[in-house]
């Protein structure tokens, strides 16, 4: 197993923002994780990212108890990741922010291999642009490269297409599947069902800091207690999934 948070529990004085929460992720999943604003996804996130100290249970990233590891530590382990509110140096170049984004993780990326990259992103023609300049779409892109330049083992995404148009939100599902398809393990944090049960082969949902399914993408549709969390109990989550 790559990544196994175990029995995560992190308090902030008399809330519990995740309670007991256990997450196995096998290398070249591609895992979605969702649940309703307030479950806890972002604070499962930095538990297991290093952003976030846990209060109890523990953080296993490739054969390792990584759970007193600093984050530059389990960056440098291989655990990369992007943040809900876009991370880009916006006064550099976008190869400039590649480049600097991989120096900080002890790495000095070829020219060739910040091409590719910036060619995978669909960016090539803004290069040599500064990040500022960029739409918020194309933002988040750049931020996904910023995250993959170091050719982490597995990449966990916080709602990296929230509030991006559709054209834009298709590019973005489309490189995350060729990255997957390149062997990068991905967790993916997004409101967006139709996407995350189109592209997930595994679904898990948190509520009130809890797992409450883990399974196929498939089963999420007929689960009374994720229609629940999201919807009442009176409602379903649509019984067909966009093609």
């Amino acid at each position: 197993m790559l990544l196994h948070a175990d029995n995560v529990r992190v308090r902030f004085g008399g809330v519990t923002a995740v309670d007991g929460a256990s997450l196995q992720v096998a290398a070249g999943e591609f895992l979605g994780l969702i649940g309703p604003n307030g479950s806890g996804k972002t604070t499962l996130f930095n538990s297991i990212t290093g952003d976030q100290k846990v209060s109890e249970g523990r953080i296993h990233f490739n054969g390792q108890d990584v759970t007193g590891w600093a984050k530059y530590k389990r960056a440098r382990a291989g655990l990369a990741r992007t943040y809900q509110n876009v991370q880009v140096f916006p006064e550099m170049l976008v190869t400039e922010n590649l480049i600097f984004a991989a120096e900080a993780r002890g790495q000095s990326p070829s020219p060739q291999r910040v091409r590719e990259l910036v060619d995978f992103l669909s960016l090539t023609h803004l290069a040599h642009e500064r990040a500022g300049n960029l739409s918020y779409g194309q933002k988040k892109l750049l931020s996904i490269g910023l995250a993959v330049i170091s050719d982490p083992q597995i990449l966990l995404l916080d709602e990296p297409m929230a509030a991006v148009n559709p054209v834009m939100v298709d590019l973005i599902a489309e490189r995350l599947d060729a990255l997957n398809k390149l062997g990068v393990t991905i967790v993916l944090v997004e409101h967006n069902l139709p996407i995350v049960l189109k592209h997930c082969s595994r679904v898990a949902v948190l509520n009130f800091g809890r797992i409450i399914y883990n399974g196929p993408a498939t089963g999420v549709r007929a689960d009374d207690g994720v229609a629940e969390a999201y919807l009442g109990r009176a409602y379903s989550l649509p019984a067909k999934v966009p093609s």
